[in-house]
């Protein structure tokens, strides 16, 4: 539904499942938002509210006003997906702030959550308490500098249930070009409260500032760290214990993974890919410990001179490297590697081939190579 048709109540009262509302900057205020009676519609199971992004909405009035709007379409208990885009309020009305329906019944059938393009919003509503949130998505919201304890709980550690965000497995941050800081939780009652329990899958990308997140992240399997500041925080030895995939890309500071991470990742670990960390400077000496790694890929790293010995890397399927001009020798113990079916490596101008490969000039951009005949005989390849 567009451009406020919504408002007659009459139109959506057998409304059930998925709704979605577009054009709310037509809507005036809260009364009028009001009329669609959305928090007596309990067979609505997943809202879409949005803000058209095509027009400037920068009065004060305005702002007000969408405000009031918002606060006019809180939902049924029952709702179990939201989606909020395009709001131009500073700050989220009470009900999403707290994730309540007038302050006494919570939201705790919300399955999954996404706030995209609320580019006024400084803070983000609270959502650590959530119990049954699987799936949380904070997209271009270009005005949260830090993420911080209302994030998690606005009862100042007391009355904290046994987890927080309980439920998670999923949760994007995406292209908040101010975040600098996504701070722990803070101390709770009952104290060593968990937090993140089950979270899988973690991303975050174009947080160009970002430096202090939180470490431990028990249950995490995929890590997506790309235009970044820093990772060494969420790369601390000893935090992610069970992860398979991790992908960094344009990570800023990054000049070398932590000490231990191989270690840590021997037996979980199934996909690297390093692209574009133009500080980085060397990979792990202990690289080929990962013996359950099946993708190597390594792009865009100008500075790596080096690259570890890999012959214990048994699992390899995939090995890509390209773009690494300061790279002088090709890995040790390629032929080793005895499930590798893919080897592609290009655009690596002073790699010494002397050794290991006879270099071949090869019709088309870049530079590739003939493998010898050690590697040719990995039976997969």
């Amino acid at each position: 539904m567009e451009n406020g048709n919504f408002m007659s109540s009459g139109c959506l009262r057998d409304v059930r499942g998925w709704l979605q509302i577009g054009g709310l900057e037509h809507a005036k205020c809260k009364e009028e938002a009001q009329k669609a009676e959305i928090g007596a519609k309990a067979g609505i199971s997943f809202l879409h509210l949005a803000w058209s992004a095509s027009l400037e909405r920068d009065e004060d009035s305005s702002i007000v006003e969408e405000l009031e709007v918002l606060d006019g379409l809180q939902p049924h208990p029952n709702l179990q997906g939201l989606i909020v885009q395009g709001f131009n309020g500073f700050s989220f009305p009470s009900w999403q702030a707290r994730m309540t329906v007038n302050n006494l019944a919570s939201l705790d059938n919300l399955v999954a959550v996404r706030l995209v393009g609320c580019r006024r919003c400084s803070y983000l509503p609270t959502l650590g308490q959530l119990p049954v949130l699987k799936t949380l998505v904070i997209d271009r919201m270009e005005a949260v500098r830090k993420i911080g304890p209302e994030f998690y709980t606005q009862s100042e550690g007391n009355g904290v249930r046994n987890a927080l965000f309980p439920a998670l497995t999923t949760l994007e941050i995406n292209n908040c070009p101010n975040l600098a800081e996504w701070l722990q939780p803070e101390s709770t009652n009952p104290p060593d409260v968990e937090s993140f329990p089950c979270l899988e899958n973690l991303k975050i990308v174009g947080c160009p500032l970002l430096t202090i997140t939180p470490t431990g992240f028990p249950s995490l399997r995929d890590l997506e760290l790309r235009h970044i500041k820093s990772a060494q925080r969420l790369l601390q030895y000893g935090m992610l214990r069970n992860l398979t995939s991790l992908i960094l890309t344009k990570v800023e500071e990054l000049t070398h993974l932590p000490k231990g991470l191989c270690e840590q990742f021997t037996s979980s670990l199934e996909t690297l890919v390093i692209r574009g960390c133009l500080k980085l400077a060397c990979l792990p000496e202990d690289l080929g410990k990962l013996t359950c790694l099946k993708k190597l890929h390594v792009f865009w790293c100008p500075l790596l001179k080096t690259f570890p010995e890999i012959g214990g890397l048994h699992s390899l399927i995939q090995l890509r490297i390209g773009h690494c001009p300061g790279l002088t020798e090709t890995p040790a113990g390629l032929d080793a590697c005895t499930s590798l079916e893919v080897l592609y490596i290009y655009c690596c101008r002073n790699l010494d081939l002397k050794r290991r490969l006879e270099e071949e000039r090869v019709s088309g951009s870049g530079q590739y190579y003939r493998i010898p005949e050690s590697v040719l005989r990995l039976p997969r390849l």
